[in-house]
């Protein structure tokens, strides 16, 4: 049984693997093709890390292995994918930096208010309000739609 309840883990941190592979290919893709990236491949592991996100929170709960350090964990490799991916599109000119700045100041005022809801309510945990959750979804897609914005205008 506890091997059950580390499944969840495992899936949030393939997250980081997986965004490091995709990260890879759309770099080699670049190099040697001049595209962002293989677009199949591209969409495949996406939707692994958006499945994968989906799924580890919904299986800790129902196998009742939710901890504080895998809710971090899970929002740590979240930030990674979004950051790793939207860095690799600005630098090869597929996205305005400036996102990256946008998301970075968002991250640090879900931080801020998870830190000061935690303090008024005395719980030790993590806040979402359904603005946040909403806003954090766009900037989960974001690296999703732009390279399939490249891919099917030019």
């Amino acid at each position: 049984m506890k091997i059950l309840k580390q499944i969840p883990n495992f899936l949030t941190l393939s997250r980081v693997v997986v965004s490091l592979l995709l990260g890879g290919i759309m770099i080699c893709s670049h190099e040697t093709t001049g595209k962002q990236c293989e677009i199949t491949l591209f969409l495949l592991f996406t939707v692994f890390i958006y499945l994968s996100d989906f799924i580890d929170g919904k299986l800790a709960r129902y196998l009742k292995a939710v901890s504080p350090i895998g809710g971090k964990a899970d929002i740590a490799a979240d930030l990674f994918y979004m950051l790793s991916q939207m860095g690799i599109l600005v630098h090869y000119r597929y996205m305005n930096g400036f996102l990256i700045c946008v998301v970075l100041l968002e991250f640090i005022v879900f931080v801020s208010t998870s830190l000061d809801h935690s303090k008024n309510t005395h719980k030790k945990e993590i806040w979402f309000d359904k603005i946040g959750r909403m806003t954090a979804v766009y900037y989960y897609m974001m690296p999703l739609i732009y390279v399939l914005i490249q891919e099917y205008v030019q």
